[in-house]
Order: C-alpha cells, then sequence, then structure tokens
C-alpha cells in the first residue's frame, strides 16, 4: 500500500505527457499518433492490472489455500505453530 501512491501518479503523468500527441491533428503527427494511443493506454491498463488484478487474485489463491488446508486437516498443525510461535515471542518480550 506504500507504493500506491507513487506508482499512480507515475502512470497518470505519463499518461498525461502523452495527450497532446493523442489530441495532435497536424499530418506530421499523424504517423506518431498510433504509437502514443498504444503506450498511453498500455500504461493505464498495466496499471489497472498491476494495482487491482494482481492482489485481487493473491487474495483468492489465499482462500483456496485456506479451503485445500481445511479439507486436508492440516489447518490445525498451521494454527497450533502460529500459537507456538505467538507463546515463544511473548515469553522473550
Amino acid at each position: 500500500m506504500a507504493r500506491f501512491r507513487p506508482i499512480l501518479l507515475t502512470s497518470m503523468t505519463t499518461f498525461a505527457g502523452l495527450s497532446p500527441l493523442l489530441l495532435e491533428k497536424s499530418l506530421q503527427a499523424q504517423f506518431l499518433i498510433p504509437m502514443a494511443v498504444s503506450l498511453a493506454y498500455g500504461v493505464v491498463f498495466s496499471t489497472f492490472i498491476t494495482m487491482v488484478l494482481v492482489p485481487a487474485e493473491y487474495r483468492i489463491l489465499e482462500d483456496f489455500n485456506r479451503i485445500f488446508r481445511r479439507f486436508t486437516g492440516k489447518i490445525e498443525e498451521v494454527e497450533t505453530e502460529a500459537e507456538m510461535r505467538t507463546e515463544t515471542e511473548t515469553v522473550e518480550v
């Protein structure tokens, strides 16, 4: 979450920097406009993928892992290990 704002600002400024070229109507810029469209919307799309879909997929995989452990009976072992770790941490303090 600490990197959300810098990544979002970088993507927004890149898109904003390419917007004058996207809106250009001159004949000389016509061959550059497809490149600018690809770059600008590629940056927006990849930012969306990076900031929304990847974390959501991690959460979904975490849920599947939890369900799998529940069906295989390994969740009790993991919980007892976590409890033992918590108990040793509180004793050390």
